[in-house]
């Protein structure tokens, strides 16, 4: 079809720059607003399409239901509603973010940017359609776009409870068919042998000591950055984890004697409270342990794990050294794959723990 200079009103078709696979966008003015004395089109973007006759009819299907739906032309920005998306996800963070924990306020900030191409837009001119269209094209895992939907969820209800907007868009979103979709996943695989010698073989250095001692202990990463030195008892030669995500996780884990020169080190290092610091001596966060300290592991080492195979490894030694089941089941806070019995009456001394991993080489 022939482009074509459309009439004023009916809306705009035309193509956007650089490789798209659909390049086409379909907009339209739904009204205006004023900005600093100035009056200012609300355009709203009604989709995107592979050719410009599929844009055309898009745009003439939505102009068709808006003749069927006249109200919807006609958009009353009053000034509680001028606020933009991104302007509402500032008020609502600046209430909720102080109230919840640095992971929850890194998820939401990272499901905020998957929302980027439409930050700029009124919220109130937003629908259930600009939401899918957005995560649709996301090309995001289901965990991403769950979260990006609870994103939207908490939205709507700061903006209905602030009278911002009068109808949540979010609930109707419909994130079913990405159930399945996860394009990042990789399957676990524990260190060889060989890899675990090689590591012993590298020079010493803070990216080699850390990951021996989560390979050592099958501590979970977050469990051992976190670690205090007030929770640390050389002498008996163990540490408790007293924040986990689980219950079971709260516990006694043994440090074996092949890694004790390593928390000995750490402990004496400085005067910090927690165990570990990074080359700059603040605490040493989970993303620049990841993106600096154990990528160099992965390089030199040419492989491609994920910081969880260092757990999956300990567990697996611990298996070839025939640990017993429930002891190890302590060790590394498996609540789920303990028995009733087991959770509730067995105990085990932290010297018991201790001679137990001191069979790992």
């Amino acid at each position: 079809m022939r482009k074509m200079k459309l009439p004023q009103g009916v809306g705009q078709v035309y193509k956007l720059k650089g490789t798209r696979r659909n390049p086409y966008i379909v907009r339209k003015t739904i009204g205006f607003e004023e900005v600093n004395g100035k009056k200012k089109q609300i355009i709203k973007t009604i989709g995107y399409a592979k050719t410009y006759q599929d844009g055309f009819n898009m745009l003439m299907s939505y102009n068709s239901d808006l003749v069927k739906n006249p109200n919807e032309t006609k958009v009353v920005v009053t000034p509680e509603c001028k606020y933009k998306f991104k302007d509402i996800f500032d008020k609502w963070s600046k209430d909720f973010f102080p109230t919840t924990s640095k992971s929850t306020m890194n998820g939401y900030n990272a499901a905020f940017k998957g929302f980027v191409g439409i930050h700029n837009k009124l919220f109130a001119t937003l629908k259930t359609r600009d939401y899918e269209r957005i995560i649709a094209d996301s090309g995001k895992n289901y965990s991403t776009i769950r979260k990006m939907k609870f994103l939207l969820n908490m939205l709507y209800k700061f903006a209905l409870k602030n009278e911002y907007v009068d109808k949540n868009y979010a609930e109707l979103v419909d994130i079913s068919k990405y159930s399945n979709k996860n394009p990042n996943k990789r399957d676990r695989e524990k260190f060889s042998k060989e890899d675990i010698n090689k590591i012993w073989a590298m020079p010493e250095s803070d990216s080699k000591t850390i990951t021996l001692m989560l390979l050592y202990t099958g501590t979970r990463v977050s469990e051992l950055l976190d670690l205090k030195k007030k929770d640390v008892n050389l002498k008996e030669r163990y540490f408790n984890v007293v924040e986990s995500k689980t219950a079971a996780g709260i516990r006694v884990v043994p440090i074996c004697k092949k890694i004790y020169p390593y928390f000995e080190s750490w402990m004496n290092r400085n005067d910090n409270e927690l165990l570990f610091e990074n080359k700059n001596h603040d605490p040493l966060l989970y993303r620049f342990f990841r993106d600096n300290y154990y990528e160099e592991i992965n390089e030199l080492l040419g492989t491609n794990h994920l910081i969880h195979d260092t757990r999956h490894t300990f567990i697996s030694m611990c298996t070839e050294k025939s640990m017993n089941e429930t002891v190890l089941k302590k060790i590394v806070g498996h609540a789920n794959a303990q028995s009733l019995t087991e959770r509730v009456y067995t105990h085990f001394d932290a010297s018991f723990l201790v001679e137990a991993v001191d069979v790992l080489d």
